[in-house]
């Protein structure tokens, strides 16, 4: 909070140095966004698996502490137990997906971000 206070008042200053009224002077006292904070780990909150494919179904959730500070976007990725990189398996608004997997070890990893950056 200290940060935006004393932002707005250099932001003020210039504005005042510039002759600006003070309808426009309240656009520079606007919250600055920031990028987005990690992530919590992804958890599965459902799994099923049919008898006829060897495909686990798993629908998995994922928290961000500060999601509703403009998030327009999440990626979550996955990377397999013979693996080194991690591929995008989804990207949207929602904070949760459905996944059909292959027998493996996996590990997740979400990422937010919003338009001052990625998590």
């Amino acid at each position: 909070a200290e940060f935006y206070k004393e932002l707005a008042k250099l932001r003020l200053g210039n504005a005042e140095s510039q002759n600006v009224t003070p309808k426009e002077t309240q656009i520079f006292t606007q919250k600055v966004r920031q990028a987005p904070e990690q992530c919590r780990m992804p958890i599965v909150v459902e799994e099923s698996s049919d008898s006829t494919s060897r495909l686990t179904t798993v629908t998995m959730n994922w928290l961000c502490s500060n999601a509703e500070d403009g998030m327009t976007e999440y990626q979550l990725q996955q990377r397999g137990s013979s693996g080194n990189d991690f591929e995008v398996v989804y990207e949207g608004k929602e904070t949760d997906c459905i996944l059909d997997l292959l027998p493996d070890a996996y590990v997740f990893r979400v990422r937010a971000r919003n338009s001052a950056g990625t998590s």
